[in-house]
């Protein structure tokens, strides 16, 4: 098939009176490089890397102040043959946010374990959780009515499987203009500062930055076979002797473009996340960790008995191929071996010098 030939379109320059109608403009001037649209379909942004970077060398002259962009590659044959770029305008709220840190949360019987997890975050400063529920079993809500009635916790049903990424982009959709920050962690991680402080006032070192991303701390099981009673961050002190280059991520949620998944998202002027360092942040990973003024606590594995209920969920069991038992028990015994490395009570101390309430959900 004979693709007509596409000319190159020079980006105007972009003067502080002229940015914004140039950054309009620049998608329908891009679109029109190929007058050939046999199909046309939306991509992410990490399926064409190169896109990526094109986006990056662009945003301070095509992009100026706008702050959405989404991609439409038009192919015949495999081959890009055209691109377009539609920018819409999100600006802050003129009369401020709501809640200056929020934290949103999918969850699947975890009833034991919310209320540990709302007052430990609640002791860093966050103000806010928007918890989605996704076809829970357990007595959640009996744990929960009382955040909702204080206006602590917002919560929704999401019976999608998997409830990712569908919850997540509800929860940014729906809340960006309520939420300054938003945080997207699960709850086996506990995000803090070591200090005590409050996350917030971290924070407001990067409010020139899309989202601050923050490195796992992997804790083992301490050699629980059986749950323990009592909180997770008094049961489980025994961790991994370094901190893993995953990241969870701290957004402005209106500067997310898109989702790429839990620990990654792409941000409006194809601007990047930066770690508690200000160091450039590039996806799932970061390397290597910082953890001195924010860590996460990631509470992966728990004991045996939470682990092997963790394993027979059918979601895990589809994503690790444990659908034997042999693979299973393999699973479980490396989990429960992994990450003993070394004693850590930070976590435990600043929630006991705080007199936050432990976890005794039954």
């Amino acid at each position: 098939m004979k693709v007509a030939t596409t000319t190159r379109m020079p980006v105007a320059d972009p003067s502080a009176s002229s940015r914004t109608a140039g950054a309009r403009k620049f998608g329908a001037n891009f679109r029109a490089l190929s007058p050939v649209f046999i199909k046309s379909i939306k991509t992410r942004l990490t399926r064409q890397r190169w896109l990526y970077r094109l986006l990056l060398r662009l945003r301070a002259s095509a992009f100026g102040v706008c702050e959405q962009v989404s991609v439409e590659v038009s192919r015949i044959s495999g081959r890009t043959v055209a691109i377009g770029i539609d920018i819409i305008s999100s600006p802050e709220p003129a009369g401020g946010m709501k809640y200056a840190l929020a934290a949103c949360l999918r969850f699947k019987n975890e009833a034991r374990y919310l209320r540990e997890w709302i007052e430990f975050h609640r002791l860093f400063g966050f103000e806010h959780f928007y918890l989605y529920n996704n076809n829970s079993t357990d007595n959640f809500q009996e744990v929960l009515q009382s955040y909702i009635r204080d206006g602590i916790v917002t919560i929704h049903d999401w019976p999608s499987v998997p409830a990712s990424p569908g919850a997540d982009l509800h929860c940014i959709e729906t809340y960006r203009h309520e939420a300054r920050w938003i945080a997207f962690i699960d709850a086996d991680e506990f995000l803090f500062t070591p200090d005590g402080s409050d996350i917030k006032a971290v924070l407001a070192e990067f409010e020139a930055f899309p989202a601050v991303a923050v490195n796992w701390i992997y804790f083992g099981s301490s050699g629980h076979e059986r749950r323990p009673e009592g909180s997770v961050t008094e049961n489980y002190l025994l961790r991994a002797a370094k901190a893993n280059r995953h990241v969870k991520s701290i957004v402005n949620p209106r500067k997310v473009i898109k989702y790429e998944n839990s620990h990654h998202w792409f941000y409006s002027r194809a601007a990047l996340a930066v770690n508690e360092a200000g160091e450039r942040v590039y996806g799932s990973f970061h390397e290597p960790p910082s953890v001195e003024r924010l860590r996460i606590n990631h509470y992966y594995s728990k004991s045996a008995e939470d682990f092997l209920a963790k394993a027979m969920m059918k979601s895990w069991v589809d994503r690790e191929g444990a659908r034997f038992p042999s693979r299973r028990e393999d699973a479980l015994q490396a989990a429960v071996a992994a990450n003993n490395e070394i004693e850590d009570t930070l976590a435990c101390r600043l929630a006991r010098s705080s007199g936050a309430p432990g976890n005794h959900a039954p």
